[in-house]
């Protein structure tokens, strides 16, 4: 299993001073255009609603059309009347045990649900961190807005499935995120902070638990966003109705990291907090090596992390030439060219985008490898 490293582009600042949106005039739910919907119904905020839970309180206005990550999509329109109604009363429960956990967790989060549902007891609990994609610590800034609710809640983790060892763990290069948080860390001897080198890939499960030499018997990881969901969801009984995102790029006068409403359009964030320096761009969602191509109707829901405003740069893929440095940058050491020639499928192969990457002849060679059309 190799570890890479990726270089940065000198001309993206990464700004850790966090930003906050949580007033939207409008919040736009994808739903199921069969549903039936009333006109100038009112909505409280933490509603389940369309596909998920409204982030505000306000009316229905209407329709429209948005885009949810890559697909295009109808959206019911909220107007927020920025009043907070909620729908529950956040009441923080203080007694919690296993059976309580699974219960909550299964109403909320099937993922969580998954992980939780049949656990009993393990021997150490690590707190993955870390984000892969260039220029973002969304994690570690989601640590620091919650941390006194995060670490009473890891507390109670420990305690409730009896661990003997609990890693927090992050990149090296992030450490000055958290200088002002280690006086509380401090405040509990069981659990340790862990500190690695900046490599790709370690925001997976398998390559963090490599990496630390740490089986995945009788391990319960979570990353770190995982673990401040799981907080809200069994001591409130409710989703977090905000997410953070960070906007960054080389057509970026000011890369910012926003705490916002989710729902809220894309669009209406840029107006308001970023100014780019040339028209001619694009926009990249969740990762310059992997991610997606779109566009300023893109709801924020709980899929997206970073926005990438790139300069445009037009190139056309060529024949390969064979130089071998798909090879060497394959954390699964793939022999793509082979791939390549005779046009098979790989099951190894992660999609991690890498070997598009690096390659010169801009082949998308991980489409061959998964077999996407």
């Amino acid at each position: 299993m190799k570890y890479i490293t990726l270089e940065k582009n000198p001309n993206i600042k990464i700004n850790k001073k966090i930003e906050y949106f949580y007033n939207p005039d409008y919040i736009y739910i994808p739903f199921d255009n069969k549903a039936k919907i009333n006109v100038d119904s009112l909505v409280l905020k933490d509603m389940p609603l369309g596909e998920g839970i409204s982030s505000v309180s306000g009316k229905i206005l209407g329709i429209s059309d948005v885009y949810n990550k890559q697909n295009k999509t109808k959206a019911l329109v909220i107007a927020n009347d920025f009043r907070e109604k909620c729908a529950k009363i956040k009441k923080r429960k203080d007694n919690i045990d296993i059976l309580s956990l699974v219960k909550s967790v299964s109403l909320y989060d099937e993922k969580l649900f998954n992980i939780f549902k049949s656990l009993n007891k393990v021997e150490r609990i690590i707190i993955n961190a870390i984000d892969d994609e260039l220029y973002v610590a969304n994690n570690i800034i989601n640590f620091k807005e919650n941390i006194n609710d995060v670490l009473e809640f890891l507390d109670k983790l420990i305690f409730l499935y009896k661990a003997k060892e609990t890693l927090i763990v992050i990149k090296n290069t992030e450490s000055e995120l958290i200088e002002e948080c280690l006086d509380i860390i401090g405040s509990y001897p069981l659990i340790k902070l862990t500190l690695l080198e900046n490599v790709h890939l370690l925001s997976q499960k398998e390559f963090l638990l490599n990496k630390l030499k740490v089986s995945e018997n009788n391990t319960l990881y979570l990353t770190m966003n995982d673990l401040v969901k799981l907080e809200k969801i069994v001591n409130y009984n409710l989703l977090d109705s905000t997410k953070i995102i960070t906007i960054c790029g080389d057509l970026v006068q000011e890369s910012k990291v926003i705490i916002v409403k989710k729902y809220t359009l894309l669009k209406n964030i840029i107006t308001k907090y970023i100014t780019i320096k040339d028209n001619n761009y694009i926009l990249i969602c969740n990762s310059l090596i992997n991610g997606f191509r779109c566009n300023l109707d893109l709801v924020i829901t709980d899929d997206i992390n970073v926005i990438y405003i790139m300069k445009e740069k037009l190139v056309e893929e060529e024949a390969c030439i064979k130089c071998g440095k798909c090879l060497s940058i394959c954390p699964k050491n793939i022999d793509i060219v082979d791939h390549l020639e005779k046009n098979k499928k790989c099951k190894l192969c992660l999609k991690c985008g890498l070997c598009n990457y690096i390659c010169p002849s801009h082949i998308n060679l991980t489409k061959v490898l998964k077999g996407d059309d």
